[in-house]
């Protein structure tokens, strides 16, 4: 589909909330292979944007009102509304559908609104039209819903007081949140990226970012951490392991590799639960890149670390800082010293100084993951950053648009 979007921008200002909002819908439609089209003011900065978005600069530049009413319009602005149409008109009707922006809402665009108004109804279109602010106050006359349209609202708190400032019923608001995707927001490399698209790293319960040397994998407790994630899924959750491993260039360290693989299926966990870089980053299997490893730690929320050594443990404090829960070793009084023993939840790992004996291995791992799950069911902070990774991610939000699209196109075809 080729869909527009149309704005009242000249420029994308960074620190602009809806000029994000409208970046973020540019590429949600080129993620979804359809073809975005701009349309815009006439001194529009198309430098602003990535290559793959048209840019339709077809709305005359004029200097914005705040109107109150369409009583008050100028007749400066009033003018220019014949030519405002002809430009749409040439626009939409190559477009399968066109989202506005405050375009009906703001007295400051009410030329464009009074144009759009009469554009909409002449072609077998959907329109949709985003209200970015909670309506309020008295009821303007220029808040009236174009022909072949409904109204976008981000939350459904407010929907129908959006729908009676527009003197529309409740059905003819439509909730579509914005995204803020992590993958757009938090990261800086296609190689973070791709695994993050590529392991569905989003929608996972439980993700941990584990980096390690091959030759060191035992010593660094991965054959701790992968029961552990194997209880965490038989309790029901979703789970990701990235084991961000390095120094794996010769046969001996991909058989080490291999054999962890066997240790997972073992314990339920299959493929997609545990990613070694060394075979989804190939070029990287002697190291992986720090932003690599930062982009990863920013989307993990878990930590678990039952290394049998350590002075100081930087990727403990990477965990740390990038705000995920920390699992660590009890039987390393200066792990406790370093990351505070208030801090993380600690267990008796066993270490090189203190042996440990457990008698049900598989009952201390069962007790390990649910200990974790209560955990996260009660820190505000680890529930937020699940629910905002999930619920607002581009293609989720994109996928309320699309049905949207998609609903009114059959409605047209029906009538």
């Amino acid at each position: 589909m080729r869909i527009g979007i149309l704005t009242a921008f000249s420029g994308m200002v960074e620190h602009y909330s809806l000029t994000r909002v409208v970046l973020d819908q540019l590429r949600m439609i080129k993620r979804a292979g359809h073809h975005p089209v701009l349309i815009t003011l006439s001194d529009f900065k198309a430098s602003d944007l990535p290559d793959y978005v048209e840019v339709v600069a077809v709305v005359p530049r004029f200097i914005k009102i705040d109107y109150k009413s369409m009583m008050d319009l100028s007749q400066e602005h009033a003018e220019l509304v014949p030519s405002i149409q002809s430009g749409l008109r040439e626009v939409v009707k190559d477009l399968d559908a066109v989202l506005t922006h405050d375009i009906i809402f703001t007295g400051w665009n009410l030329p464009i609104n009074l144009a759009v108004q009469q554009v909409a109804g002449e072609f077998e279109i959907p329109w949709f039209h985003w209200v970015h602010s909670v309506p309020g106050g008295e009821r303007r006359d220029f808040w009236t819903l174009p022909p072949n349209s409904k109204l976008i609202y981000p939350n459904y708190t407010d929907r129908r007081r959006c729908g009676e400032h527009f003197g529309v019923f409740e059905s003819d608001v439509l909730v579509v949140p914005h995204c803020l995707d992590a993958r757009d927001f938090l990261l800086m490399t296609d190689a973070a990226r791709f695994l993050v698209n590529e392991c569905d790293l989003l929608e996972a319960d439980f993700v941990q970012t584990m980096p390690i040397p091959t030759d060191r994998m035992e010593s660094k407790g991965v054959d701790q951490v992968i029961p552990i994630f194997g209880k965490l899924k038989k309790l029901g959750h979703k789970v990701r392991l990235i084991v961000v491993n390095a120094d794996c260039g010769n046969d001996a360290a991909r058989n080490k590799v291999d054999n962890s693989r066997i240790a997972c299926r073992l314990v339920g966990l299959d493929d997609d639960d545990v990613v070694f870089t060394s075979r989804e980053l190939k070029h990287y299997a002697l190291g992986v890149p720090n932003a690599v490893v930062r982009d990863l730690m920013l989307v993990s929320n878990l930590f678990i670390c039952p290394t049998k050594s350590e002075t100081f443990g930087f990727t403990m404090a990477e965990a740390a800082l990038t705000g995920q829960l920390l699992v660590l070793n009890a039987d390393l009084p200066a792990v406790v010293e370093l990351a505070g023993a208030q801090n993380a939840l600690f267990f008796h790992f066993g270490s090189y100084q203190q042996q440990t004996f457990c008698p049900d291995e598989d009952r201390f791992n069962l007790d390990v993951a649910k200990i974790i799950v209560n955990t996260f069911e009660n820190d505000l902070a680890l529930k937020a950053k699940n629910h905002y990774k999930r619920t607002y991610r581009s293609d989720r939000v994109w996928r309320a648009i699309e049905a949207a699209i998609v609903a009114r196109a059959r409605e047209t075809h029906a009538k």
